[in-house]
This record gives C-alpha cells, structure tokens and sequence, in this order.
C-alpha cells in the first residue's frame, strides 16, 4: 500500500514540475505587447513589407533562370516564346523538397541553356501563378511547348527524369509529338 502512494506522490510531484515549467515558458500579455509610452496603449505591429519581385530581363544570360514575378509576365513568355521548350520551376522558400531540388535546376539549366528556356516561380508571392498551374503539391516542375503543357513532375525526381522530358522535346519536336513520346514513360 505504501508503494502505491510513493508512485502517486512522483506522479503528482512530476506533473506539478511539469505545469510550472510550462506556465514558465508563456509570457505575460503585459510583457509581449509593446505599448506607446505616452498613450499606454499597444503600439501598432509594424506590416511586413512585400517584398518586389526581381525584373525580368529581356535577354536571358545564357544557362540562366528567370524569377516570374506575376501572371502578365508568364503570359508574355508562354505567347512571345513559340518552339521553344519552357520548364517552369513552381517553388517556396520553407519547402524543404524545393531546396533539395534548387541545384538540380540549376545544372539543367546550364547544361540544356540551348534545348529550353528555365523559369522559377515562388508560388506563396504568386498565389494567382500558382491557381493558374493548378499547383497542389510543390516541387512542381512544368514543362511547356507552343503555349501547351506537355508533362510535369511533382516532388524530388532523379535528374534523369527532368533531362529525359527536356531531351525528348527538343526544339524540331512539335508538343503534341512531345505529349505522345512522354506519357506512360516516367
């Protein structure tokens, strides 16, 4: 019997630590909220300012990638670009699978500058890029051709798989050709 009440008496001692330390940890409102000295009323929070988007450069550095900063602008390329491949990078700065992928885009687009023109676009600053590609999961890698999607691959996929599409829709290769050689193949 006295063991018991031993082990309910740590349980109780474990659980009171436990609720001041939490209760430690929470501050205040009246220490969180910076107040107006003269008013003593909270101070506004300060807005974050967006931050703008990179220019788009008229003539691409050769194996480059250009940042899309809003829908005109990826309109523009899609209808200014016909015979051209266009792989669109749709990104977020938290997704850590985008990051992972962030070099692979970059060696495709210096390796492959002559195939096919290279895109990034941050999908939480593009909310209206994103809705537009229907993107639902990021990394989203989308492959275009004369105003048309002709594949995209979702997630972290091996090199090979991105440098397969851009291969296969080479500059002679019309996009729904392109759709053709690609479906079932990755």
């Amino acid at each position: 019997m006295k063991r018991k009440i031993k082990t309910a008496s740590i349980t109780v001692t474990t659980l009171t630590l436990f609720l001041f330390l939490a209760a430690s940890c929470v501050k205040p409102k009246e220490l969180t909220e910076k107040k107006d000295p003269i008013r003593q009323e909270p101070a506004p929070s300060p807005q974050p300012q967006p931050k703008a988007p990179a220019p788009l450069t008229s003539a691409p550095v050769k194996g480059s990638i250009e940042s899309i900063g809003n829908l005109d602008e990826l309109i523009t390329i899609v209808e200014g670009t016909p015979g051209k491949l266009l792989v669109f990078y749709l990104y977020a700065d938290w997704c850590t699978p985008c990051k992972m992928l962030a070099p692979t885009f970059t060696a495709l687009a210096g390796a492959h500058s002559k195939n096919a023109r290279f895109f990034r676009i941050d999908v939480q600053r593009n909310p209206d890029i994103a809705s537009a590609f229907r993107v639902n999961n990021i990394p989203l890698v989308v492959f275009m051709k004369d105003k048309e999607m002709v594949h995209a691959l979702t997630g972290l996929n091996p090199r090979k798989n991105y440098e397969r599409v851009i291969t296969v829709c080479g500059p002679s290769v019309p996009a729904a050709e392109c759709r053709t050689k690609l479906s079932g193949t990755l």
